[in-house]
């Protein structure tokens, strides 16, 4: 296995989106990083690992990354890539959602058909992105909608039933999910939903079924054990790359949720892969 880079947004997006053209001579690391990224394959081979999932890369592979997600790229043959890095506000709430409610990997390979029409989008996109043209921002944002809908039916996300929380709490879900890693409080929960934190506890708990602090530890966990699963990181790294604070919480959070420490969880899991079960 080996160790994840963590990518920020700060250093890598201008504003809201960033895009360009890139090629792989050889390979890019596992990383991880807090925004969204698109990636479609121009030319080349090669395969990533996604998630902790082998995928082959050819010419018409386009993938969409979560901020939960994490991947490495390998190149048989340099890979020419059309690559998006963005942040949540240049997609609506709806398209955030449903992205972060797919439970698989979204990578599909492209028919020559779409892939054209996929050329011809980000090739606008590009072109717009590097000028300055009145309604500049808004014609990218309307461009990269069309680029969302054109590659999700390819995918055909998952169509999974919601439910029907106060649109709040939907809000605050949404927010906690993109920002777990951040260890972000319940005043500012609060602040986001738009309601005193006394009264917003009681409304999460009541339409989430657990207190808010569960919940974001619940999602910290989740998280640690997928990099547990696919990496060397240590038990510190771990913690604050998870957004805990105190090393000594996370252990015992982690002993509380799953009975054994992340040490022998990796340990088992090692084992476990090794014959094949």
């Amino acid at each position: 296995m080996e160790s994840i880079l963590h990518l920020e947004s700060k250093n890598l997006i201008s504003d809201t989106v960033t895009m360009s053209k890139k090629c792989i001579e050889k390979e890019f690391p596992l990383h991880w990083h807090d925004f969204f990224e698109i990636d479609i394959i121009l030319d080349g081979e090669g395969y990533q690992n996604f998630n902790g999932t082998e995928h082959p890369l050819r010419a018409g592979t386009a993938y969409i990354l979560k901020p939960t997600d994490f991947h490495g790229l390998h190149a048989d043959t340099p890979l020419r890539l059309f690559n998006i890095m963005f942040n949540e506000s240049i997609l609506s709430d709806e398209f955030v959602a449903m992205l972060l409610n797919q439970r698989k990997n979204i990578v599909v390979q492209l028919s020559e058909e779409v892939l054209k029409k996929v050329v011809f989008i980000t090739d606008m996109m590009l072109d717009e992105y590097s000028g300055n043209l009145v309604f500049r921002d808004r014609y990218i944002k309307n461009l990269m909608e069309v680029l969302f809908f054109t590659l999700m039916r390819s995918f055909k996300p998952e169509r999974i039933s919601e439910q029907q929380y106060d649109a709040s709490v939907k809000k605050v879900l949404l927010y906690i999910h993109m920002h777990f890693r951040e260890n972000p409080s319940l005043e500012k929960a609060a602040t986001v939903a738009g309601f005193c934190p006394n009264y917003f506890s009681e409304l999460f708990h009541k339409g989430v079924g657990c207190t808010y602090s569960d919940y974001l530890t619940n999602l910290k966990l989740e998280y640690a054990v997928r990099l547990l699963e696919n990496s060397d990181i240590t038990s510190t790294d771990l913690c604050f790359e998870c957004g805990f604070t105190s090393v000594s919480n996370f252990l015992r959070a982690f002993k509380k949720r799953f009975g054994i420490s992340p040490k022998m969880y990796a340990r088992n899991y090692k084992r476990s892969k090794a014959h094949g079960s």
